[in-house]
């Protein structure tokens, strides 16, 4: 058991730290007057089996934390200074510690088996919000999220996404592998460059037609015949389709 936080982060030799302007480091080159400087860290693919030293790091603007086997994340409430936080592939249900994270800009929940998202119902400065493969059922805790420009709720049971429809930054959206049935709640993000509704159950596009800005559809797995996929080609003749 280490007794100090510089001893604990040197357990990670080849991970990644990061002083305030300046470029990224390995650990293996931390000396212990930095470490309270530290202002980003990415301590991927470790095992940390205490993560609450962490939680001292309270300057820290960055954490990334992909893969480390965490499910207690505690120590996360104490670093309200976070703007980006990914906790990528890890076995977390539960989010209250990071409701209070109001600075985050960038949070990224892929492939934890969360057991809802309504503790994100605060995070008001949030552009980018990843969500996918965590078994969410419903949006509605995101609606009041008005600046979130990137959103990806992939692989999960979604069949309505209407809280999202009132989120005019949207500029990035993947909803594939939902079983969604319907892209009507894009028609007021006028802002939608890309948006993928792939392996889905949606065979009606007509909400997208409006969408002055859209660049990029994904389709593919949706059965749409050459046919139907001629229409959208016309309906849309500066969006590259892919279906």
């Amino acid at each position: 058991m280490k007794s100090s936080l510089f001893e604990y982060l040197k357990q990670f030799p080849r991970s990644i730290y990061q002083l305030k302007g300046e470029r990224s480091r390995l650990i293996d080159q931390l000396t212990e007057k930095e470490v309270n400087e530290i202002t980003g860290l990415n301590l991927s693919d470790n095992e940390l089996d205490q993560p609450e030293f962490i939680g001292s790091l309270q300057g820290l603007k960055s954490l990334t934390l992909k893969n480390c086997k965490l499910s207690n994340i505690n120590f996360l409430s104490q670093l309200t200074e976070l703007e980006l936080l990914d906790l990528t592939g890890n076995q977390i249900s539960i989010l209250l510690p990071i409701s209070g994270l109001t600075k985050l800009q960038s949070l990224s929940l892929g492939k934890n088996p969360l057991s809802g998202i309504n503790e994100l119902v605060d995070l008001k400065e949030l552009l980018a919000l990843y969500i996918n493969a965590t078994g969410t059922e419903s949006l509605v805790a995101l609606k009041n999220l008005q600046h979130l420009t990137q959103l990806d709720f992939k692989q999960n049971r979604i069949e309505d996404a209407s809280a999202i429809s009132g989120l005019e930054a949207l500029n990035q959206i993947d909803a594939s592998k939902n079983p969604i049935s319907s892209v009507k709640f894009c028609s007021r993000l006028r802002n939608l460059e890309i948006i993928s509704v792939a392996s889905t159950e949606v065979n009606d596009f007509s909400s997208l037609y409006d969408l002055p800005g859209l660049k990029f559809l994904f389709a593919q797995n949706q059965g749409i015949n050459d046919k139907a996929l001629k229409k959208l080609q016309s309906a849309l003749p500066n969006c590259f389709v892919y279906a």
